[in-house]
């Protein structure tokens, strides 16, 4: 897509530069893909690319694994570490979900931005980097800033080159490339006979709203080259499209449920049949339901 065109040149003219990279887009849609190419174009891919997400660590940990400690800095015993700064020093530092740290580090990353030095917790000796540091994030940081999560000089410093993938509903053109790739790895990776899909299976991937962007077509595919024994993948394969759990019978009054979780249950399963009736065709689906389009997206 020339979206992907512009995001393949817009990474060509980054790497090779010093330039701190901020990278948005929606969770699946590649931005740690799009970091490893940045780095390994770039003169430092003979050093490390050290990754952090800073939305797994917990907020009481996230300063030693950025910034390390010096022994006897916890209250239990244990050696001097080294953070994730230091250890990407000569390379390239990748945080991602960048919006999720606590405004008391952001403040701290501003400051080994502007010096490039940093203190260790529970040491008064600087410690000098060279770290070229790219950042991810799947928020709006703007609204962050206007909501007062996110420092806005933080947010400056780290936009000097903003990438923005898009997600894959936006790129259809991409997904039978995507489709064609991911099927040779898998039944490579599985020993499996090489599968093609047809038209009809293909205009049903095209249609689909790929919620979890190219991480959830990379998935569906593979649950396709497992389940299907089929050579060619076809309309009769599509109840595979969504995860199982879509398709499970409507838990009974035994279960405890609720008549509205009933009723939500029942008109989700009715709409997925008839997404798949129309190959996912939002307009056709739409029609027969007798809905406007838009209301059939909201659901």
């Amino acid at each position: 897509s020339s979206a992907i065109e512009k995001l393949r040149k817009e990474i060509k003219a980054a790497a090779p530069t010093n330039g701190r990279v901020l990278i948005s887009g929606e969770n699946g849609t590649g931005k740690d893909l799009v970091t490893r190419l940045i780095h390994q174009q770039s003169h430092r891919r003979h050093r490390r690319l050290v990754a952090i997400n800073c939305a797994a660590v917990p907020e009481e940990w996230i300063e030693s694994e950025l910034f390390g400690h010096v022994e006897g800095y916890f209250s239990h015993p244990e050696k001097d570490k080294k953070g994730k700064l230091m250890l990407a020093d000569g390379g390239t530092l990748f945080l991602d979900e960048i919006g999720e740290l606590s405004l008391k580090t952001q403040a701290k990353l501003v400051k080994v931005i502007e010096a490039q030095k940093f203190e260790p917790l529970g040491s008064t000796d600087s410690v000098s980097i060279d770290t070229r540091i790219i950042a991810a994030t799947s928020k709006n940081l703007r609204q962050l800033i206007a909501q007062g999560r996110f420092r806005e000089d933080l947010f400056f410093k780290l936009n000097v080159v903003a990438l923005v993938i898009p997600p894959l509903r936006e790129r259809a053109e991409d997904i039978p490339l995507l489709i064609n790739y991911f099927l040779k790895y898998f039944c490579l990776e599985y020993g499996k006979k090489p599968k093609t899909m047809s038209p009809e299976a293909l205009t049903a991937f095209r249609n689909y709203s790929w919620p979890g962007n190219v991480s959830e077509l990379m998935n569906v595919i593979e649950r396709f080259v497992i389940l299907v024994p089929d050579d060619k993948i076809t309309a009769a394969h599509l109840s595979l499209l969504v995860e199982a759990r879509e398709l499970e019978a409507i838990p009974g009054i035994a279960n405890g449920q609720s008549l509205e979780r009933a009723r939500e249950l029942f008109e989700k399963k009715f709409i997925h049949r008839a997404l798949m009736k129309n190959c996912w065709d939002m307009t056709r689906t739409a029609s027969d339901l007798e809905l406007t389009p838009q209301a059939l997206k909201a659901k």
